[in-house]
């Protein structure tokens, strides 16, 4: 098989196909970029009655890696809700945050990516860029919490992009090389979190803030739990 086919049925494999609680994904296109490596997608989502959206879940764009230290990555833009084409020209929209559909899509995605890679996810005045804004820390905005939930532990919030080539505000996960870092990173974070929870109710951040504030006690306590296995 030749690397083109190769990195083809990767992604094929780990996002065509999936189970997301009664829906399913379907990737609709899948094409090459301006480098070898790079594969632009659009993968949107199958009903019950296999019915396909009408706009793509997520577009994107996947970086295989190159040799040893350029480690894969993917950048997307997440659209939150579907709609599916009904009887008559009605149209049902789809919710993904219902049911914990988005933190299955994340974990395809998340497949994509191995320790050390990174998964950047764009973001436009939606409650990720006013949670970030208001201060809340990355893993408790709504896309970081989706990233930290499926392994990504540091992150880059790109608000003031570098350049034409590096588009849109977005926030960018990263993967841990390796345990030791895991660990570190987690940390960091629980200091974060902490302080923040603290500071919380003087914040006046209103139902922004209670949102935040539940992500970051969700992730504390599952850090708790790994500690006391």
């Amino acid at each position: 098989m030749d690397e083109t086919k190769e990195i083809n049925n990767w992604v094929i494999t780990l996002l065509n196909n999936k189970s997301l609680n009664g829906l399913s994904t379907y990737l609709k296109e899948l094409k090459q970029g301006r480098f070898f490596e790079e594969r632009y997608f659009e993968l949107h989502l199958k009903d019950e009655s296999d019915r396909v959206s009408e706009k793509p879940i997520i577009a994107g764009l996947y970086f295989a890696g190159r040799g040893k230290w350029i480690k894969p990555w993917a950048e997307i833009r997440y659209f939150y809700s579907v709609d599916f084409q009904k009887e008559k020209g009605k149209r049902e929209s789809v919710s993904l945050s219902k049911e914990g559909r988005d933190l299955s899509l994340f974990r395809l995605l998340a497949n994509l990516i191995p320790s050390g890679g990174h998964l950047s996810v764009e973001y436009q005045d939606d409650e990720t860029a006013k949670a970030l804004e208001l201060g809340v820390p990355a893993a408790a905005s709504p896309i970081g919490f989706l990233l930290w939930k499926n392994g990504f532990r540091w992150f880059k919030n790109w608000y003031f992009p570098e350049g034409w080539k590096e588009g849109g505000t977005k926030l960018q996960g990263n993967k841990p090389l390796d345990e030791e870092n895991r660990r570190k990173r987690e940390e960091e974070m629980a200091e974060q979190l902490q302080e923040f929870l603290e500071s919380l109710p003087g914040m006046g951040l209103g139902a922004i803030g209670a949102k935040a504030g539940r992500r970051a006690r969700d992730i504390l306590s599952e850090m708790e739990a790994r500690r006391n296995r």
